[in-house]
């Protein structure tokens, strides 16, 4: 069993440890997803999540390996069969480890790199802040995953989620404090706290706190929807990020000086569900080994959208899957996916 060192003061913190955590673009061990089955999150869409799984993992196996969280024998018998090259190949690696849902990216460990290695970092998860009980197995998956891995595990007591949190190979790390100081999650976390918080156990070497979130959005803003990273100083940001966000990034200056470009994602085509909006974004895309994974929403701007992140990753194939039945539960690819990295 690993061990697991828990929250503690400054001089055992994994960033005093020499632990950080990578930028996504950093080569992957693989990518970690829990197969989807729960019904309520996708009411009639179920089958149609199945299909956009079976893609995602198809083109992920390409480049790294696809380690999925396992919750019935029914549900490792059909991924046996489906998955059955990949498996003898062994680019895709089943776990029986059960789950509530299928969101990954947030309930998966958020794995840090250091002189020693890799560690887990085990946040508390509760469904964003108690909207979707139950979810207990849901907040075991982050220390199962790093048993299997070997790893040591860092359980923090504080409720916060991968899709929270984006971060460069220099350790500027943006995030929103609309998620992080909800007091759904964190009641008593004081904004010095949780900055403090960050740069201890992420490594981190500043933070930047944006605002917003897009209609149908029921994270509280995850920032994975709002503003990710291409390079260290280049940010892709959607349409919709509020302009205070905006001005955070445009004033951002390095220690050297520089400062950021910031580029806009297209406005992906509306999806509704019995006539309320889901938050589709763009940039809810995934960096993979020589890939990049984007969600694809049926129209002409899916097009545009891979054509700019193709620019900045010429060495990836840049492709989009469609992702229409997966917004339906009201995330994409990266709310889907948990990067495990080299």
């Amino acid at each position: 069993m690993p061990t697991r060192p828990t929250s503690s003061p400054h001089a055992a913190t994994p960033a005093a440890q020499g632990y950080r955590m990578p930028a996504e673009w950093a080569p992957h061990q693989g990518t970690w997803i829990s197969w989807p089955h729960n019904p309520d999150t996708w009411p009639g869409f179920l089958p149609g999540v199945v299909t956009f799984y079976d893609t995602l993992t198809r083109a992920l196996a390409e480049v790294e390996e696809v380690h999925i969280n396992v919750t019935t024998r029914a549900m490792r018998r059909d991924l046996e069969q489906r998955f059955a090259e990949a498996l003898a190949r062994g680019r895709v690696i089943l776990h029986d480890f059960p789950t509530d849902d299928a969101w990954c990216r947030d309930h998966g460990a958020t794995i840090v790199k250091g002189p020693a290695g890799r560690a887990a970092i085990d946040w508390r998860y509760t469904a964003w802040g108690g909207k979707y009980p139950p979810y207990d197995s849901d907040d075991r998956i982050a220390a199962l995953m790093a048993e299997y891995l070997g790893i040591p595990v860092f359980r923090q007591d504080v409720v916060l989620e991968g899709g929270a949190l984006e971060i460069n190979s220099q350790g500027l790390l943006l995030t929103t404090a609309s998620c992080v100081l909800n007091p759904n999650r964190n009641p008593d976390l004081t904004h010095a706290a949780a900055d403090r918080l960050l740069r201890d156990t992420l490594g981190a070497t500043e933070v930047l706190w944006l605002e917003g979130e897009i209609l149908g959005d029921d994270t509280d803003g995850h920032i994975d929807n709002l503003a990710r990273f291409v390079n260290d100083d280049t940010v892709f940001i959607e349409p919709r990020l509020e302009a205070s966000s905006r001005a955070v990034l445009a004033d951002y200056r390095t220690p050297a000086g520089g400062s950021l470009t910031v580029r806009e994602l297209p406005l992906p085509a509306p999806q509704q569900r019995d006539g309320e909006p889901l938050p589709a974004s763009f940039a809810n895309f995934l960096i993979a080994n020589e890939l990049v994974l984007v969600p694809g929403y049926g129209g002409s701007e899916d097009e545009r959208a891979c054509a700019m992140l193709q620019e900045h990753f010429p060495d990836r194939d840049v492709r989009a899957i469609d992702a229409r039945a997966a917004i339906v539960g009201l995330g994409a690819i990266h709310c889907l996916t948990q990067q495990v990295p080299a």
